[in-house]
């Protein structure tokens, strides 16, 4: 997604003493867009455990030379507060607060925010996976057997509903900045916008299709979930999906976005 505000920012420390808060990332969105001190930027929208929601603006640089895209996604982390700068410039606070007014926005590192390790037995599995996420190639010892019927629990759906939204902001920038829809009456693209399901003829926007339990042993350990991603393909006009690998509450313990 490309942002387009131009701003200057002038930061306020938070405090010199570290405070960590717990938190869990609702998505994270990275693009261009003109700051003082860098072009690239990472906004990682997060909801705090106090119910808080604040988005940590870092340089996309930073974001990518630790993390991949789709990593943080629904991840529990840790927050150093100290970390943190207050965004004084009240033109750069109205601009991003009309991009999205549900966060509190602040300036900050990588190193603000830490994913809280969670020993689930998932996640030791995908460790050994040497960055080859998929059910073709499961550790030895491991095993998966297909669901005919799809079974998703509050998180796992809750999950895909966030993700929604954000496709929709996709959606949304795709129509306003592709030649696919200049000949559309504005009335038309207000419609476009508003109602992808209708333009692309989906019940749902993420779809799933393809479910998985995943055993190690005789024991059930999570799940693997794959998602065709209409929006994307249809900004692709080629295949599009998501592999989910889920413990076994279904918590999102990796995301992969796929094309053809």
């Amino acid at each position: 997604m490309k942002l387009t505000i131009a701003i200057v920012i002038t930061i306020l420390s938070l405090s010199s003493f570290a405070k960590v808060e717990l938190g869990k990332v609702d998505n994270v969105i990275c693009g261009e867009i003109s700051l003082s001190s860098f072009d690239e930027i990472c906004i990682i929208n997060i909801t705090k455990d106090s119910g808080r929601k604040i988005a940590i603006i870092i340089n996309m640089d930073e974001f990518y030379n630790i993390y991949d895209e789709g990593d943080l996604d629904a991840k529990v982390i840790e927050i150093d507060s100290s970390l943190l700068s207050t965004i004084r410039t009240r033109e750069t606070l109205i601009a991003l607060r009309d991009f999205s007014s549900e966060y509190f926005y602040l300036l900050g590192s990588i190193n603000a925010i830490k994913i809280k390790k969670i020993s689930n037995e998932m996640q030791l599995m995908i460790n050994s996976m040497n960055a080859r996420y998929n059910l073709y190639n499961l550790p030895q010892g491991y095993s998966a057997t297909k669901l005919d019927k799809f079974v998703l629990n509050e998180n796992a759906k809750a999950f895909l509903q966030d993700l929604t939204i954000d496709k929709k902001l996709s959606w949304k920038d795709f129509v306003l900045n592709s030649n696919e829809y200049n000949t559309r009456t504005l009335e038309e693209v207000r419609t476009i916008i508003n109602d992808p399901w209708a333009t692309l003829g989906v019940k749902y926007l993420l779809e799933v299709t393809q479910m998985y339990q995943v055993f190690k042993g005789q024991k059930l350990i999570g799940y693997f979930i794959q998602v065709d991603d209409h929006i994307q393909a249809a900004i692709y006009q080629d295949g599009a999906w998501i592999d989910m690998f889920v413990d076994i509450d279904q918590n999102p313990t990796k995301i992969i976005n796929q094309s053809s």
